[in-house]
């Protein structure tokens, strides 16, 4: 894990933090490995139990009317707010039982997977 430290000169810390993380990066190269982040520092804020983006929002500002995260970054009550915004939710990638599980939990509108002969018969049995 690797956290920045906020200064007067970077109150959120996201300059020594993306800093931190070239560095980590270029030892990686160095080795052989491949190394990537996203230098979006609302990612990188501590969340208190809130979300860190607003779907909705960032579906508007996109001009876009679905919301595709992964499953495992969904839940119902992002669902249900994405849906009252007027928008829908695609997740991916559903491949296994537990993915349908969660997903028949959740509800979202569509789901993406590379398995639909086997998918779409789970998503249809009670």
């Amino acid at each position: 894990c690797v956290r920045g430290v906020a200064n007067s000169a970077d109150p959120d810390g996201w300059k020594e933090l993306t800093a931190t993380l070239d560095a980590a990066c270029g030892t990686l190269r160095e080795n052989g490995m491949r190394c990537s982040f996203h230098n979006h520092p609302i990612e990188f804020r501590g969340t208190e139990g809130a979300r860190p983006i607003d779907p909705v929002a960032l579906m508007r500002s996109a001009g876009a009317g679905i919301y595709s995260p992964h499953y495992g970054a969904m839940d119902r009550e992002l669902v249900e707010e994405v849906q009252a915004g007027g928008g829908v939710v695609g997740v991916w990638t559903v491949d296994d039982a537990s993915a349908v599980a969660w997903c028949r939990a959740c509800r979202p509108d569509s789901v993406f997977t590379n398995r639909p002969r086997e998918i779409i018969p789970a998503f249809r049995s009670t």
